[in-house]
């Protein structure tokens, strides 16, 4: 089993275990619903890491990360166009 250092220095953090429900249920512990800002009613997307790892997500923090991605991506874009333009006049 991997430990909770090995964990951390890959940049995850454990909150606590959950059991799922007879309906496929989990409750999120309290604390991290606290910490996350997690409110009733929010919509979390649901996705998996190599068909093992289960994440959650808040539909709005989501769209934010997907926005800074797309920004970054642009900007990539951009400095490759310089670049190539910079290597085209030598």
């Amino acid at each position: 089993m991997i430990s909770k250092a090995t964990l951390r220095e890959m940049g995850h953090t454990i909150h606590g275990s959950v059991t799922v429900a007879s309906q496929g249920q989990i409750v999120i512990p309290a604390k991290l619903r606290r910490k996350l800002n997690i409110k009733p009613g929010d919509s979390l997307i649901v996705f998996t890491k190599h068909s093992r790892i289960i994440g959650l997500i808040r539909e709005q923090d989501a769209s934010e990360m997907i926005k800074m991605y797309e920004a970054h991506v642009r900007a990539g874009q951009q400095n490759l166009t310089k670049l190539k333009k910079i290597a085209k006049k030598k």
